[in-house]
């Protein structure tokens, strides 16, 4: 069996993205966890394993998003929740940094570094939007936990774009395109072969740009043994260097129309929160039981420690 679907409840659209991704003749295992979830082109919570390709769009656009979590030892009766709240939301930015910061990454290709210059420098240790949070919880023994959700953000979000344009030019069929123009315009190359060159080379550039936009998010990968599979893989690497790196300068330093804002209060009773109505769609009903989607992949995971969360920052 080349693939294994963990969850009970999985919606249409996530199984015919996961199908097609399995169509695709280097995909050759596959799985969809207990949570998954319909994504851009591979559903959120999917495991594809494939023989020497890799997708841009499988990988995403927040390269490295993911989650840390660090055991405190504190009592979580010796803390003052609203004072550590307040002093989060002061030294923690949810946007940007109003000055560059530095940091020692991994080695990456120009666009990296150009993405980098142009948002990641302002945005290392900063929480971001989205699903993205901050949140204290505590332990079966009362002791604290620090548990951050965060990723790359809008620097990884170039660094994507840019690969799932190169993989996406790969497919681009100029010929085709060329056959199609002259067949059409046979006329103005009698008339003016100078006119007829300049609209040719007018129409590819449209029909190119036209494809990109169309199939962006389709499944278009490289070798990872060619030039630009290996610049991918470089670039992937600095961008999750970022993001691990971006949650440890913080530890340092369809749900909106269906959940309203009085909703979302009453379920983060009991939880300190800066939820407003701009994060009704990360309201916990938004998301799938958690002890459903744990029993559901038991024979994947030892659930050491049940942690019940008592603070939470929303990006």
């Amino acid at each position: 069996m080349n693939t294994k679907i963990y969850a009970n409840d999985i919606k249409d659209d996530t199984l015919k993205q996961f199908r097609e991704a399995m169509a695709q003749k280097c995909n050759i295992k596959g799985a969809l966890m207990s949570d998954a979830h319909t994504g851009y082109t591979l559903p959120i919570g999917a495991v594809i394993r494939s023989k020497n390709v890799i997708f841009p769009a499988y990988v995403g656009y927040d390269i490295g998003c993911g989650v840390c979590a660090a055991k405190l030892d504190i009592l979580a009766s010796n803390i003052d929740l609203k004072a550590l709240k307040d002093e989060i939301l002061s030294r923690i930015p949810l946007t940007n940094h109003e000055k560059e910061q530095s940091v020692e990454l991994l080695p990456c290709r120009d666009i990296a570094k150009t993405a980098f210059g142009i948002s990641g420098k302002y945005q290392l240790g900063t929480l971001g939007s989205g699903n993205h949070f901050i949140e204290v919880a505590k332990g079966e023994d009362e002791k604290l936990w620090l548990v951050i959700h965060s990723g790359s953000r809008g620097f990884g979000k170039i660094i994507a774009e840019y690969y799932m344009k190169k993989a996406c030019e790969i497919k681009f069929d100029k010929k085709a395109c060329e056959k199609d123009f002259n067949k059409k315009h046979k006329k103005l190359l009698e008339h003016n072969k100078e006119a007829f060159e300049k609209s040719k080379q007018k129409f590819l550039a449209k029909a190119k740009d036209d494809f990109i936009k169309a199939n962006l998010e389709g499944h278009n990968g490289f070798d990872i043994n060619s030039e630009l599979g290996r610049d991918y893989i470089t670039d992937m690497l600095f961008a999750m260097d970022f993001a691990l790196k971006n949650r440890r300068a913080m530890s340092r330093a369809e749900a909106r129309k269906n959940i309203s804002f009085a909703e979302l209060s009453k379920e983060m009773s009991g939880i300190l929160s800066n939820h407003s109505e701009a994060n009704i769609d990360e309201a916990p009903r938004a998301y799938k039981d958690i002890f459903e989607v744990m029993k559901a992949q038991s024979d994947l995971v030892e659930i050491k420690e049940h942690l019940k969360p008592i603070l939470n920052i929303k990006g």
